[in-house]
């Protein structure tokens, strides 16, 4: 089928199957919000990829919603709990603190600058309180 977009005429490769990936044997590492994940190019699609449709009613209104269907052997997710997630983020912003500081107080040092020495230093005692 013969396509137009901008001026540039294209042929259309609906439904071609798209071999790219086919090529790479070794598995993709991705990494999601600091998660890092492995997918094998060679691994088929699960169940988990064929939709399942609801029949829902709302009001006398009948209408259908796509849900995933969830394979028998699927693990659930585990999740960490949100505390735990801000006291990750807390610490890192703790050590983020600390090694500024003490990049700072190694500065003041080579200036031989004892108020500002004697500033960070009590600084440094109230960030670790």
């Amino acid at each position: 089928m013969k396509l137009t977009y901008r001026g540039v005429q294209y042929d259309s490769t609906q439904g071609a199957i798209d071999d790219r990936f086919d090529q790479r044997r070794e598995p993709f590492t991705l990494k999601y919000r600091g998660t890092s994940y492995q997918l094998s190019p060679r691994t088929v699609a699960e169940a988990d990829a064929i939709p399942t449709y609801h029949l829902l009613t709302y009001r006398g209104h009948d209408y259908w919603v796509q849900r995933p269907m969830r394979p028998a052997n699927a693990r659930p997710v585990p999740v960490r709990s949100s505390r735990d997630r801000i006291s990750e983020v807390e610490r890192q912003h703790q050590a983020n603190l600390l090694r500024n500081l003490e990049r700072r107080i190694e500065v003041a040092r080579q200036k031989n600058d004892a108020a500002l020495l004697d500033a960070l230093e009590q600084e440094r005692r109230q960030i670790k309180f």
